[in-house]
């Protein structure tokens, strides 16, 4: 699917506000706020995003890059997952 919102995570615990993702023109207008919280072995996420398309399953995840217009590939630490991008479990569903 299409990129609709992202935020920039400044700190390892911080909530992060939610906007659109830069270039998207569609009819979604996504925001919230997500709270990232350091754990010994990952990361805990948990927030409310709004905007989304109803009824539907999608998938969420973090990127590599400094701001949401230049992003990279999925944020993981390859040698710890044997390489499997864990993020491609990571869903979401809307009501």
């Amino acid at each position: 699917g299409s990129r609709v919102g992202c935020g920039l995570i400044e700190t390892s615990d911080a909530s992060v506000a939610v906007g659109a993702y830069p270039g998207y023109s569609g009819a979604l207008v996504p925001k919230g706020v997500v709270t990232v919280q350091q754990l010994n072995k990952g990361i805990h996420l948990s927030g409310i995003i709004v905007g989304l398309e109803n009824r539907v399953n999608g998938g969420w995840h973090i990127h590599e890059g400094t701001t949401c217009a230049d992003v990279g590939g999925h944020l993981f630490h390859a040698s710890a997952t044997d390489a499997d991008d864990p993020w491609k479990q990571v869903k979401y569903a809307s009501s």
